[in-house]
This record gives C-alpha cells, sequence and structure tokens, in this order.
C-alpha cells in the first residue's frame, strides 16, 4: 500500500514538471502572437499576461466585460474607476501557473463560476449589495494558480516587469484624501491670534490698519506736565544765579530825585 502511494507522489511530480515545462514552452510560442486589445477608456478589453505581470486600470464609462489571459505572469484588472454597463459585463478569466487579481468597488453584484484545478477561485465577502446593482460575471478556469475579485488591490506596480495601463493612483476619483488634510476657507487664523504678521483675514486689513494708526501715537507722544516743570526749575535757577551775580557786583545807583 505504501509502495502504491510512493508510486503515485512520484507520478504526480514527474507529471508536474513536465506539464510546466510544457506550459512553459506553449507560453513562449502565445506570446509571441498574443497581444492585448483596448485601452483604459475601452469598454470591452482582451488582455494578455504572459512571463510579464499587468496592471490595468480601466477608465471605461460603459465596461461591457471581455478576457484576461495570466500565463506564468501576476495580472490585475483595476475596475474601480470604471462604469459598469446598465445591462452588466461579462469576464473570461484564465489563469494558468500565474494569479490574477480583479478589483471592484463595493456595491457590485459578482457572480463568479468555473473550475479551479490544483488552484482557487474567490468572490468578495461583504454587505449584500442592493438588488438593482450593476453585475459583474467571471467565468473563471484557473490550472495551478488563484484567482481573485476583491475590493484591495495588489501592488503590482513595485515589480520592475509590470505593465501599468491607465491613470496612476490608486484613489478612485472625487477621494481627494483623508479629512483634515485640507484647511477650510476662513478658518485660517484662529480667534485670539491676530497678532501674528500674517494672519490678519481678509477684509480686516483696513481696520487693523486704522486700530494700529490711533495706537501708535498714544505710545509715542510725550507727556507736556514733566516738560513744563524741568523748563520752570531752570528758569528758577537761572533767576537765583542772576540775583547772586548782582549783589556781588552791588546795587544799581538809587534815583537822585
Amino acid at each position: 500500500m505504501f509502495r502504491l502511494v510512493g508510486r503515485l507522489l512520484r507520478l504526480l511530480l514527474v507529471g508536474f514538471f513536465f506539464g510546466m515545462i510544457a506550459s512553459a514552452v506553449a507560453a513562449a510560442m502565445a506570446k509571441r502572437r498574443m497581444v492585448s486589445v483596448g485601452g483604459p477608456e475601452d469598454d470591452r478589453v482582451e488582455l494578455v499576461a504572459i512571463f510579464e505581470s499587468l496592471d490595468f486600470r480601466s477608465v471605461a464609462r460603459s465596461f461591457r466585460g471581455g478576457s484576461l489571459l495570466s500565463w506564468f505572469a501576476g495580472s490585475q484588472l483595476d475596475l474601480r474607476r470604471a462604469t459598469l454597463d446598465p445591462a452588466g459585463s461579462d469576464l473570461d478569466l484564465k489563469t494558468i501557473f500565474a494569479g490574477t487579481n480583479v478589483v471592484v468597488p463595493e456595491g457590485w453584484r459578482v457572480q463568479v463560476e468555473g473550475p479551479a484545478i490544483f488552484g482557487a477561485n474567490s468572490a468578495p465577502v461583504g454587505p449584500e449589495p442592493a438588488p438593482d446593482a450593476p453585475e459583474l460575471r467571471v467565468r473563471a478556469l484557473t490550472v495551478f494558480g488563484g484567482m481573485s475579485v476583491s475590493a484591495e488591490a495588489w501592488d503590482l506596480a513595485a515589480s520592475e516587469r509590470t505593465l501599468v495601463v491607465g491613470p496612476a493612483g490608486d484613489v478612485p476619483p472625487g477621494d481627494a484624501g483623508p479629512p483634515g488634510d485640507e484647511v477650510p476657507p476662513g478658518d485660517e487664523v484662529p480667534a485670539g491670534e491676530a497678532g501674528r504678521a500674517g494672519d490678519v483675514p481678509a477684509g480686516d486689513a483696513e481696520a487693523g490698519g486704522e486700530a494700529t494708526s490711533a495706537a501708535a501715537p498714544a505710545a509715542t507722544t510725550t507727556d507736556p506736565a514733566p516738560e513744563k516743570t524741568r523748563r520752570t526749575r531752570r528758569r528758577r535757577r537761572a533767576d537765583a544765579a542772576g540775583g547772586n551775580d548782582t549783589g556781588g557786583r552791588g546795587a544799581p545807583p538809587a534815583d537822585a530825585g
């Protein structure tokens, strides 16, 4: 019994080895004659990824589907920026010794069917979409690989052997960023901090200038009372000095009359 199991395992390993070699030769021949058809704005595409990863980002306005062949290469079809056709779309996926990921926005209805030989096919798990939500119908054939439909994207663009087609970035249009990145208009200056340079809100420059002009004279005007007192003291000292000089020289002669 154990000998039979061992022979079967050896046969499987040998068959896998030769099957991978034969598949690689077939993929090399197919790469010469098979090319991708369609661009990011096309409603229907026929994509091919052989020995080179593909990161395709669709912006179609009425995506109707197409096909994607992944052969000895990872591939990704990002549909988060695309608008699904009201009648739905049909997508044929073939994954051979590779991995395929289809990124869809939340709210789409996704139906996945097809065999997986020594591999797996997975559909998104989440809240039940609305009955009238657009539907993406996926027919998948997976051999020695994995196919997934999810809301999370793979970072294929980090690889040097990845062909990126479509707009850069992972954020769909309309999502400018997390809250807090933008300052609402009119809130540039917190209350009570108008004294710092450049913090006076628009429209208050004239009022602020008047306040500064009115305050400046008050800070630089000299009180006249101390100055008057100093002049009086100097006059008294001068008079006293003049009187002493007169007394030293003698009094003026008296009037004879």
